[in-house]
């Protein structure tokens, strides 16, 4: 990521939620979010679908098991199975 970006972490969520819901308490509102965060991961877990209107769509996929070649000694060596997440974004941010 270039130097000039901001990232947006999860303790932003949860300030932007506190100044937001002024009159719900914060540790209540960090508590909904790694909930809300635990169940999304629960999700992957699973396998499962993740999907947030207007916000995209995450889905686990699973690479098929692969074998990695030694250049120098020519040596192959299997890999196993992995899984990686993937996001398709929704169509309100794709016109961003």
């Amino acid at each position: 990521m270039s130097p000039d970006r901001e990232v947006f972490r999860k303790r932003d969520l949860v300030d932007r939620l506190s100044k937001d819901f002024k009159e719900i308490r914060r540790d209540d509102i960090e508590l909904v979010v790694e909930i809300a965060f635990d169940a999304i991961k629960g999700a992957f877990s699973a396998g499962d679908r993740v999907e947030i209107r207007g916000i995209g769509s995450f889905q686990v996929h699973e690479s098929g098991p692969d074998a990695f070649r030694n250049p120098k000694s020519g040596a192959v060596f299997p890999c196993r199975k992995r899984k990686r997440i993937t996001f398709k974004p929704g169509r309100s941010l794709r016109s961003l």
